[in-house]
């Protein structure tokens, strides 16, 4: 009976003691995990206060983000503006110089067709002055043909002219350069002379 007695204090002391060492095993769980605890929680403040900084950085980069961002908007803006004057002052510019090629152009155009008209004019003026001459010299050569054939006397210094010329030994070109007279008169001068064979000057 004393041993079962025993028995039963032993007992109870082997679980007192596995009971004490359960708490201790407990206290001890207990306090790491408060510790556990107290170190996230420094950790937490620690990345909250990061994050408070980041936060305050970002802002002052935004200010200064949207700072810019309005300076430059109103750069811009100026160069925009800027931009298009310069545009209108271009455009004002090829206005002008077109205006000033086309009144160039229809000045051009005046001048050559009062160039034009003055060498048409001048043209009409030889030709009526050649027509004058060889109306002339049709007239006298007409009147040279209804004269005595083979003694006719060619009148006019002109006529001379060209036959002592041809004598000398000039061409009908020659003679026409030297004289200022169409070359058809003087071929026509120098066949009549051919013609009366002797020429009484």
């Amino acid at each position: 009976m004393i041993q079962f007695y025993i028995s039963v204090i032993f007992i109870g002391i082997i679980l007192v003691v596995i009971s004490f060492v359960l708490i201790l095993y407990d206290r001890k769980k207990a306090y790491d995990y408060s510790k556990g605890v107290d170190n996230k929680k420094a950790e937490l403040l620690v990345v909250i206060k990061d994050a408070e900084e980041m936060i305050e950085e970002l802002n002052s980069i935004s200010g200064y983000i949207l700072d810019n961002m309005d300076s430059k908007s109103n750069e811009l803006k100026d160069t925009l503006i800027s931009a298009d004057e310069k545009i209108k002052e271009i455009k004002l510019v090829a206005a002008e110089q077109s205006e000033h090629i086309k009144n160039e152009h229809i000045k051009n155009e005046t001048i050559k067709a009062s160039s034009d008209n003055k060498n048409n004019g001048n043209c009409r003026e030889v030709i009526g002055i050649q027509a004058i001459q060889l109306k002339n010299f049709t007239e006298e050569f007409n009147t040279l043909r209804n004269a005595k054939p083979k003694v006719r006397a060619v009148g006019g210094s002109r006529y001379r002219e060209v036959i002592s010329l041809s004598e000398s030994g000039l061409g009908e070109t020659e003679i026409a350069k030297k004289l200022n007279i169409g070359k058809g008169e003087i071929q026509l001068i120098l066949g009549m002379s051919m013609e009366n064979g002797t020429v009484k000057v």
